[in-house]
């Protein structure tokens, strides 16, 4: 009988999301951001202000990057369950070519340059992913790695 009391309640919270399935992955750091070499990022949705960053829970999702005029709204967050981690959109993605294309900020490394950039290719999934937009603020979160820890021990997919 409980069961029925929540069916409408549950209903209405499955509806508030929408899962968003073709989303090519991608991720960058310090070395390859524009302008190279900084953590500047194109929108201020946060205390952070201008600078990438996060740790991938809801209340302070990590920096994503996406293509101007794409399917994410500035300052949008969304969650990505291949992630584990809820994501922002606080930048501009000058090589994403598709409105379905999220490019994740990994951080700073201590050696930066190519091992970063070696690194945030191999996070990279060989298959599209989904994307959980209007998420529910208590999802699963990953919370070992977070963008301002050190490359490397950043973020960690899981295997596609």
């Amino acid at each position: 009988m409980r069961l029925v009391t929540y069916f409408p309640l549950l209903a209405g919270v499955a509806a508030a999301c929408s899962v968003t399935g073709n989303v090519k992955t991608t991720f960058y750091g310090v070395p390859d951001n524009d302008p190279a070499g900084s953590d500047a990022i194109a929108f201020s949705c946060s205390s952070r202000g201008f600078h990438a960053g996060g740790t991938g829970t809801y209340s302070d999702p990590l920096t994503f990057a996406s293509k101007q005029g794409s399917a994410y709204k500035q300052c949008e967050i969304v969650y990505a369950p291949y992630l584990k981690k809820y994501i922002r959109n606080e930048d501009i993605c000058a090589a994403c070519n598709t409105a379905q294309w999220v490019d994740v900020f990994t951080g700073n490394s201590q050696n930066g340059g190519n091992g970063q950039i070696n690194c945030e290719n191999q996070l990279t999934p060989n298959a599209v992913q989904s994307v959980i937009r209007d998420p529910a603020t208590n999802l699963a979160v990953d919370s070992k790695y977070t963008s301002s820890s050190a490359i490397g021990q950043n973020i960690t997919r899981t295997p596609n």
